[in-house]
């Protein structure tokens, strides 16, 4: 008799051990808060460190990333177009041509960066295409008067106000009393 009462105490000790360590689990996973996303604070994730635009390398089309982000011969051989970000290890990338030059090409020194042009075969030479994205193409009949949209510009007005960190003052193509002013979309405000 006395086997089987040695036997239940074992069991009622077991299912007690067993209960206890369920009450601990349910009590650790509670004080964890991994399944409750709501108490996340949106404003944590960003440390400040993620990639934003600049205006200088902005200008020439790109976008500031981490050096190792860039595709291979998109980034832009001038260090400083991200003053703000190279602490962090940012560059400016230009991920709209497979090789960028920049050069200072200009009596002024400001950047300048060549342009690739090639006989839109379609049209039978008639007409020029520029390679700005891969589905985007400006066509004109002549190569001078896209030279200011190449450079992401309009011409306008000289009486039109053009900040001077938005004139691209050796763009060619505008008109004698016309200037060249970089385009803004609205939705990148």
């Amino acid at each position: 008799m006395r086997l089987v009462g040695d036997k239940v105490v074992i069991m009622v000790s077991k299912i007690i051990l067993i209960f206890i360590a369920k009450i601990l689990w349910t009590v650790a996973w509670d004080m964890s808060d991994v399944d409750d996303i709501d108490d996340i604070d949106i404003y944590e994730i960003n440390t400040g460190k993620a990639p934003f635009f600049e205006l200088p390398c902005m200008k020439i089309g790109g976008t500031c990333a981490k050096v190792h982000a860039c595709p291979p011969g998109t980034k832009v051989g001038q260090k400083g177009l991200c003053p703000e970000q190279q602490k962090y290890g940012m560059e400016c990338c230009r991920p709209r041509h497979k090789a960028v030059a920049v050069s200072s090409g200009s009596s002024t020194g400001r950047q300048h960066i060549p342009v690739k042009w090639t006989i839109n075969k379609e049209d039978k030479g008639k007409s020029w295409k520029k390679k700005v994205q891969p589905k985007l193409l400006w066509r004109t009949k002549s190569k001078g008067l896209t030279e200011c949209r190449s450079r992401h510009g309009e011409c306008v007005p000289r009486s039109f106000r053009c900040s001077p960190d938005l004139h691209v003052s050796d763009a060619t193509g505008c008109g004698f009393k016309e200037t060249c002013c970089l385009r803004i979309p609205l939705h990148a405000m």
